[in-house]
Order: structure tokens, then C-alpha cells, then sequence
């Protein structure tokens, strides 16, 4: 039986109001001297002091996504006629992200760089782009920007509305982005699929696998276990959610060849220390 539509626009709004949490979370880092970003203040209305817990799982997830996306764009170059290395970064649920901008700062912007969300955070997203000359002339002076449609198009740069619930309109989605599935794709799912029933995870995966032949997906969830800083990420989200069951690979197993899993304090000592 399909939710009521009141239901699911709560539903809709509270996963939204985490995206505002997640960037304070991120700045409480940065001013720490965690982690560097120079655009993450740009996207809070409102600076908070985060605990030690929060700003160290913050930094874990950030500082693991970024050896690896490191390690994608570094290896293999797959480059066109011209040399220009061509490879794509799609980021599912990508809020307020600062990657892209990152990125091109550090001179290792792929040639593709797709943001998909609820048109609700891409309007906003959008609507700061535009506002901000920082951001604006990172995603190039000729983008189309649109606060209204939620959209922002560049030569590499995305920025699109979607509902991650209707698979069947993600190629659409990813036609209008020109992702090319042939190409080396890093796929990014941060705390994302939690929001979804198991289904629709099972369901996402799935249509990543079969749509990009050469892909990682970079997956970051809350997982059910005792260890504490999942339990303090539990009580501060909403306890309807779907939190992964270990017992399980249903979901990370939809078409994947290789699969490896790690708690934060594996993160922290492995991809971190190392």
C-alpha cells in the first residue's frame, strides 16, 4: 500500500533537514582543522560545535571517500584524442557536497562530475551556485543555472533533480546528465540509502551495476551493531529508518563483483593512519 502523500512529504522533509545537519556537521571539522574546505561555510546558515565522537566519524568518512576518489583519478587515465582524462563521478543524494568544488581547486575534476538529489535540495544548492562567485566560476561562466528547475549544467558539471525511489527514471536522468556508462565511474552514496525501504536499495545498486560497465560504488551507511558512534548517528536520526543488517549482503551484493566492508574505526586505522 503506497504511504499517504502527508506521510511521505514528512518523510521527504525530515531526510532533507539532515542534509543542513551533515554541512554544520562538516564545518564543525573544518573549524577543528580536521579537514580542509574552503566552501562548506558557504551552505550553513547556522555554525554548531559538534562532539570530539561527531567531528572523528565526520572525518573518517570524509577523509576515506577522498583516498579513494584519489586513487580513481589517479590510475588507468582514460583519455579521449586530446588527452583529456575522461571519467565520470556520480553522486547520489549529494546535498550540499562540496566535492566537485574541491576538486577542481586541487586540479583532479573528472571530466564529469553528476549531482543527483530531491529538487528541494538542488533548488537550494542551485540558488547558492548562482549567488556565489566562489562557486559560480567553478562550474564554469557559460553553466546554466536554475533555481527553479533545481538544475545546473556546465561542460562537467551536473546538478539534477531526482526521486532516488523511481529507478525507472534515473536513465533518463543520467541521459540528460551525458554520463557515458562506458567510461570509469565512481559511484558515491553517503548515508543515503538508509533513507530507503530495503527494496529500493536492493533496487539502486542493481541499476548501477547493470548501467556502468567500470564502477565503484563508494557506499557510507549506518549499519546494525553496538559500536557507539553508530548508536549516537542512530539516536540522532530518525528511528524509522533502515539501517543495514551485516547478517545480510542482499543489498551490496546486486550485481557487484567484489565487495568490502568496513566499520569507521577500521577506516580511521586502514584508509586513514596509512
Amino acid at each position: 500500500m503506497a504511504k499517504p502523500v502527508a506521510d511521505s512529504r514528512s518523510n521527504r522533509a525530515a531526510v532533507q533537514a539532515t542534509n543542513d545537519d551533515a554541512s554544520a556537521s562538516k564545518l564543525s571539522c573544518v573549524k577543528k582543522g580536521y579537514m580542509k574546505d574552503d566552501y562548506v561555510h558557504l551552505f550553513v546558515k547556522k555554525q554548531l560545535r559538534r562532539a570530539p565522537i561527531i567531528n572523528r566519524g565526520y572525518f573518517a568518512r570524509w577523509a576515506a571517500l577522498r583516498k579513494m576518489l584519489n586513487q580513481f583519478l589517479d590510475c588507468e587515465p582514460n583519455a579521449d584524442g586530446n588527452g583529456n582524462i575522461r571519467k565520470q563521478i556520480l553522486s547520489l543524494g549529494a546535498g550540499f557536497d562540496t566535492m566537485f568544488f574541491q576538486l577542481q581547486d586541487e586540479g583532479k575534476a573528472p571530466h564529469l562530475y553528476v549531482e543527483l538529489d530531491f529538487i528541494e535540495v538542488t533548488s537550494k544548492k542551485a540558488a547558492l551556485i548562482e549567488t556565489y562567485s566562489q562557486l559560480r566560476d567553478k562550474v564554469g561562466e557559460t553553466a546554466s543555472i536554475s533555481s527553479e528547475k533545481g538544475e545546473v549544467h556546465s561542460d562537467h558539471y551536473k546538478l539534477l533533480p531526482v526521486d532516488l525511489r523511481n529507478i525507472e527514471n534515473l536513465n533518463d536522468i543520467i541521459a540528460q546528465a551525458n554520463l557515458d556508462p562506458s567510461l570509469p565511474t565512481f559511484i558515491i552514496a553517503e548515508c543515503v540509502l538508509i533513507y530507503l525501504d530495503p527494496d529500493s536499495s536492493r533496487a539502486i545498486v542493481g541499476w548501477a551495476s547493470r548501467t556502468f560497465s567500470t564502477s565503484i560504488f563508494f557506499l557510507y551507511e549506518q549499519v546494525v551493531d553496538t559500536i557507539k558512534l553508530n548508536l549516537v548517528f542512530f539516536y540522532r536520526l530518525d528511528p524509522s529508518l533502515h539501517p543495514f543488517n551485516l547478517s545480510s549482503n542482499a543489498i551490496l551484493s546486486q550485481g557487484t563483483v567484489d565487495t568490502l566492508l568496513m566499520y569507521c574505526n577500521d577506516l580511521l586505522a586502514y584508509y586513514v593512519a596509512y
